[in-house]
């Protein structure tokens, strides 16, 4: 990658997260509010389902990273990673429920842990190519 293609990426990564999250908020709040359902008297969500407890923690943590990223700090850097390994935990539970109904052959070519793959990758590639670009937080 270039460096002008660097820094484009990093300067602009800030509004794709936001638009990801405008686009992955919705349906997240939604199974929240339907799917998941209220524990009895308290009011709260019962967070049950891994696939759930994966999906609120990637955006709380693209949300968390958000700031830190228009200052290009360190830390925005290293949310946004960890967003990115909490993905590769939800694709591997993708992959053992799959597995568990289809066979591990027909999962792993399956779109959608193909898809996540190949994202996952690109995401690496780019996050690791960036990351000299995001200053080291100051004490």
């Amino acid at each position: 990658m270039t460096d002008a293609a660097r820094e484009w990426v990093t300067r602009n990564l800030p509004w794709a997260v936001v638009v990801l999250l405008a686009l992955w908020m919705p349906p997240v709040l939604y199974a929240l509010a339907v799917d998941v359902g209220v524990v009895k008297g308290t009011g709260y969500p019962a967070l049950i389902d891994p696939m759930m407890v994966t999906a609120v923690s990637e955006l709380s943590l693209m949300i968390a990273a958000l700031p830190r990223l228009l200052n290009r700090e360190a830390a925005g850097w290293h949310l946004l990673l960890w967003s990115r390994v909490v993905v590769l935990a939800q694709t591997v539970w993708l992959i053992f429920v799959y597995t568990r109904l289809d066979g591990l052959a027909a999962t792993l070519r399956s779109r959608a842990v193909v898809e996540a793959a190949i994202g996952l990758a690109v995401a690496a590639y780019v996050l690791m190519q960036i990351r000299p670009l995001y200053q080291r937080d100051r004490a």
